[in-house]
């Protein structure tokens, strides 16, 4: 199994290394974004918006003639974690530009007459009110239509997230190459620089899991800086990476 290989058997790393380009690359893919969506999840499951949550919070609404009514007026609700903000204003038909704070994850401003969604500052989707006349709209059914896109945000972040993750995690593995192969150099061993790379990735690994220590802070409040577990994983990856180089310096061939 290449995960054990890399954590525990960097000796090995030459056979990692001897693969074609996709594998690693994949590999590291999916490590990337299974620490992603671990992290996310969790924390949806212990902060997340609950539906009974939403339902105490929403307020009593009527719809008469495609006119949206409720109850006071005005509305406004915001998780704590601030990825779900509504905004509800039924006396006016639309918001001014400086009313869209574009500060949450999920914005939902809602109006007499339409909806209007937003994903982390910018224009989504706009629902007339009327179309939820046409289905009879129930609170039941307002809840549970926020709470569904409220998960669907959140899978789509963690494929952003993901990504962003993935390309971070390659830039310090190219960065850990070149220390990588100036220390090889000294030791005056030549390694091709695309072995080393795809060592990299594999040496990446360890680094790459120690981000589910982010899961301590999400489950108990615990305060840290982000870029820890940034610098943490990028040092674990030049300990592995030395350790082959290393381990390769007595061979008689360029690897």
């Amino acid at each position: 199994m290449q995960l054990i290989t890399a954590l525990f058997h960097p000796e090995k790393y030459p056979e990692l290394a001897a693969k074609k380009w996709w594998k690693p690359v994949i590999y590291i893919l999916f490590w990337t974004f299974f620490v992603t969506a671990v992290v996310n999840f969790i924390n949806i499951s212990v902060n997340g918006i609950e539906k009974e949550e939403l339902k105490e919070k929403i307020p009593e609404f009527q719809i008469q003639d495609g006119v949206l009514q409720i109850e006071g007026g005005v509305y406004e609700f915001a998780d704590e974690e601030y990825s779900l903000h509504i905004v509800a204003n039924t006396d006016i038909s639309e918001f001014a530009a400086e009313d869209i704070k574009g500060e949450g994850i999920q914005e939902v401003y809602i109006t007499k007459d339409k909806m209007d969604v937003y994903l982390l500052g910018e224009k989504y989707s706009t629902f007339p009110i009327s179309m939820f006349a046409a289905e009879g709209l129930t609170k039941e059914a307002l809840v549970e239509f926020i709470y569904i896109s409220a998960w669907i945000v959140s899978v789509l972040l963690i494929v952003f997230e993901g990504l962003a993750f993935f390309l971070q995690t390659l830039m310090y593995v190219l960065t850990t190459s070149f220390i990588a192969d100036i220390v090889a150099k000294y030791m005056g061993k030549r390694i091709a620089f695309g072995k080393l790379f795809k060592s990299g990735i594999y040496a990446s690994t360890f680094g790459v899991l120690c981000q589910l220590f982010q899961l301590w802070h999400i489950l108990r409040g615990v305060e840290y800086e982000p870029t820890v577990f940034y610098y943490l994983s990028y040092f674990f990856t030049i300990i592995y990476m030395v350790r082959v180089v290393i381990k390769w310096k007595d061979e008689k061939t360029e690897i």
